[in-house]
């Protein structure tokens, strides 16, 4: 070195020196900084028990980043039905979320490699938390769809770089028993995130909002822990520090460290650091093999996510709490697969001593030949023993073969990568993170088309979800079903004889609509625009109609429209089953909308769109809302609480039809876009699902119509025109009141029971019109017999069979 270049070395100022900068120009290296033997700042040197609360930490960080990406898919109906998306749309909030993943640690793992592990995942898990705040507070899908991206991106950095961080403290003899708990972490947060979100998103005081919120809670309590608790591991940055201390101690500057001297200029940073993981992924075979074999196996296991609601709840009919619960299934693998990856460090280190203690990344690979077996009978198995008729614990038991082969091929990747890469190795997982992160946002989608219970129909020829059928309808099996779009939309005037008289039907095959009345809505609801019409052919020619579309426009199939016409199928059997028992002495209808489609030659972009069309209502208004409002003002809106409560009884509080909303026409009431709440949440984007009951008493339908008031005298109260069983009381201006015989008028009867042995209850029937005796339902033999109890009006009725137990 020459003279004058040494002299400027020596002329460093003092200050510099002080605060331990780096020197302009390395020495020699025989003053590069190094581990001694034991130096106590080298990570692989701390303690065992520091090093695994360390390890405890990463492993939080890794579950914020893995539990985001699940623990809203439980809520993918509820979100489509406010952001007013079909279901298919609404599962970007899952791939958007795994997106992040794919962009993220092209940033984090450069990040890692200059600065240190520490600053490239504390700031991104904090910046995620606020995102999925962000996320709960989201009012429209493009809030939900974005806000949900930016939290995948930053939660990506814990992901991509902890596995690098276990590097740097775990030996090659050791770091196989760390990477096993980490990929715990990891793998089992898609797991458990969807039990957590199902219970949130059922819980009425809570919701899918919550799901969100909790994530950024989690988030926020872990980012505190490991900021004040978490120490910086990366050896570079370790190294460089050291550097800067001695220099400090001794006052000479040539010590140094050669990270100190990595060139940090934009284009450096560009083209080096953050094109490496790109680089690797494209020129490193092994990075490449790698890396699509961990992407096949990463996107099973998101499909696994959209799979399992379809195959439990849909299909099986559990609520989605119960129908999350299989995903335990995959959760019990993964943790049982650290077994086989614990046996293999051993196995690993015996072949490192026989290779006098060389590092030997090939002897990683075994246990993802054991995982590839396991994973693919887990898939075949869960595949063939997904339908109803097998039992359901068949396929829980294949979902755990499938996290056991999940996490053997997953962890094994991690540690082949970290031995035959090292201080690149976050670059390395990154690449990886990259691909695997890729086909896991774009598996997801595939999940609907792939309903494991799709069926040919009969009369289309299309190949349909169970979904698209009604029950009815998918129970004449392969061959004759016929999907609920092929039922309903009738080509010609022969099958109107057939027709339900509680339907009212379009009876035409051709309307016609106006552009500006196309343009211009006349109504609108919170899923749909409606516009005027009326009919060219068929008895119903001249009449008005609407037309009926959705107002996220053309993207929805003509699957998507079934779904609204099970809920219409569904509501016309509940009013047929009403109107049958004469409950009162009108009869309600409703219209049977049809999905028609728009001539291909009609004006502006409507051609080819499909609408649903129906009979139009004079003097529309609304008698009761989802909410459990209700119109007491007019008889009709009595009426429509009772039907109401009439479905929830008949259905054993599996489902209640409500938001009753049409028009009077003469003495008939008629019905338009009812709304059922159902647990399963299978009748379209309006079904917001209903919370469980464990029993059919009228009591607990308050649970669902929360304005349903129950009188201080007794806990029971019915809904005006339906007595306790849901049977007959014929004036829908009844009151019915339901206390144990006893436990009101007289107690020392308390165990009294009819002569054919069934427990007596009381009612106390009060009416405003009508003879007393009008209001018991004739014909029914109801009740064993009933006496006038006062001069007001009051009877005492004894109850029958029928009668509901209660407490």
């Amino acid at each position: 070195m020459n003279k004058k270049s040494w002299r400027s070395i020596l002329n460093i100022r003092q200050k510099d020196i002080e605060k331990g900068n780096s020197p302009p120009l390395p020495l020699d290296t025989e003053y590069i900084v190094k581990w001694a033997p034991d130096d106590p700042l080298n990570p692989q040197n701390w303690s065992n028990r520091y090093r695994w609360w360390v390890t405890f930490q990463l492993g939080l960080l890794a579950l914020v980043g893995s539990l985001g990406s699940s623990i809203l898919t439980p809520a993918d109906d509820t979100i489509a039905a406010y952001i007013g998306v079909s279901n298919e749309v609404s599962v970007l909030s899952l791939s958007l979320y795994v997106v992040g993943f794919v962009l993220g640690p092209i940033v984090w793992a450069p990040i890692s490699e200059i600065w240190g592990r520490r600053i490239s995942i504390l700031p991104a898990v904090f910046l995620q938390a606020i995102f999925c705040i962000a996320t709960g507070r989201s009012k429209n899908a493009a809030s939900v769809f974005v806000t949900r991206f930016f939290a995948g991106f930053f939660g990506s950095a814990p992901i991509s770089n902890v596995t690098a961080a276990l590097g740097d403290m775990w030996s090659k003899e050791t770091r196989g028993t760390a990477v096993s708990l980490y990929a715990v972490a990891v793998n089992g947060g898609p797991a458990l995130g969807p039990i957590i979100g199902a219970a949130l998103v059922l819980n009425d005081d809570l919701g899918w909002r919550w799901a969100a919120y909790i994530q950024a809670i989690w988030g926020f309590v872990v980012f505190t822990l490991t900021f004040f608790c978490l120490p910086e591991v990366f050896p570079l940055v370790l190294l460089k520090r050291k550097a800067q201390q001695i220099r400090k101690e001794t006052n000479d500057p040539r010590y140094y460290h050669p990270h100190e001297h990595m060139q940090l200029d934009f284009h450096s940073i560009l083209t080096k650091q953050l094109a490496r993981p790109l680089r690797m992924l494209v020129t490193e075979p092994i990075v490449t093999c790698i890396a699509f074999y961990a992407a096949f196996v990463y996107g099973v296991m998101y499909l696994a996510l959209e799979l399992f609601p379809i195959v439990f709840e849909k299909e099986r009919g559990w609520n989605p709490v119960i129908g999350s619960l299989p995903f335990l299934g995959l959760l019990i693998g993964v943790v049982s697969s650290v077994g086989l990856n614990i046996w293999n460090q051993y196995r690993y280190n015996r072949i490192s001593r026989a290779a006098n203690g060389a590092t030997v990344p090939e002897a990683r690979l075994p246990p993802m030949a054991f995982g590839a077996v396991f994973m693919v009978v887990g898939l075949f198995w869960f595949g063939w023993t997904a339908e109803p008729p097998h039992h359901w614990i068949l396929p829980c038991l294949a979902a755990v073969f499938i996290g056991i082969g999940f996490n053997c091929i997953f962890q094994q990747c991690l540690n082949f990568l970290i031995d035959v890469y090292r201080i690149y190795a976050a670059s390395a997982t990154a690449a990886v993170t990259f691909l695997r992160s890729l086909m896991a946002a774009g598996l997801p989608l595939a999940a609907m088309p792939m309903d494991v219970m799709a069926r040919v129909c009969a009369g289309c020829g299309r190949n349909l979800p169970q979904s698209s059928y009604t029950e009815y309808q998918y129970s004449k099996g392969p061959g004759l079903s016929r999907c609920a779009n092929c039922v309903h939309h009738r080509d010609s005037y022969t099958l109107f004889a057939v027709q339900s008289n509680s339907g009212r039907y379009n009876q035409s095959e051709l309307s016609m609509f106006k552009n500006r009345h196309l343009k211009h809505p006349f109504g609108r609801g919170a899923f749909r625009w409606v516009a005027k019409g009326h009919y060219v052919s068929g008895p119903r020619q001249g009449q008005r109609c609407v037309a009926k579309w959705f107002k996220t426009g053309a993207v929805f199939s003509d699957d998507f429209f079934t779904l609204d016409i099970k809920a219409v199928d569904k509501a016309l059997e509940i009013v047929e089953r009403f109107n049958r028992l004469n409950m009162i002495n009108n009869v309600i209808k409703i219209n049977i909308p049809a999905v028609w489609r728009f001539d291909d030659d009609s004006e502006g972009n409507w051609a080819g769109q499909m609408a649903l069309c129906e009979p139009y209502i004079h003097s529309y208004q609304k008698w009761n809302s989802n909410s459990g409002w209700k119109n007491d003002s007019t008889s009709w809106g009595k009426v429509m609480q009772a039907l109401s409560h009439f479905s929830f009884h008949i259905s054993d509080g599996h489902y209640v039809l409500c938001d009753l909303q049409g028009g009077i026409h003469q003495n008939e009431a008629v019905l338009s876009d009812p709304v059922i709440l159902s647990i399963t949440r299978e009748y379209g984007v309006t079904d917001l699902g209903v919370k469980a009951p464990g029993t059919t008493m009228i009591p607990k339908h308050t649970d669902i119509l929360p304005s349903t008031h129950v009188n201080t005298r007794n806990k029971y109260k019915a809904l005006p025109g339906i007595d306790s069983n849901g049977d007959a009381i014929s004036n829908a201006d009844s009151e019915v009141l339901l206390t144990k015989y006893g436990n009101a008028t007289n107690p020392t009867n308390t165990n009294y029971t009819t002569a054919a042995g069934y427990p007596v209850y009381e009612y106390y029937v009060k009416s405003s019109i009508g003879p007393q005796a009008n209001m018991i339902s004739s014909g029914d033999a109801l009740f064993d017999s009933f006496e006038t109890i006062g001069a007001d009006g009051t009877v005492r009725i004894l109850a029958g069979s029928r009668t509901v137990t209660g407490n």
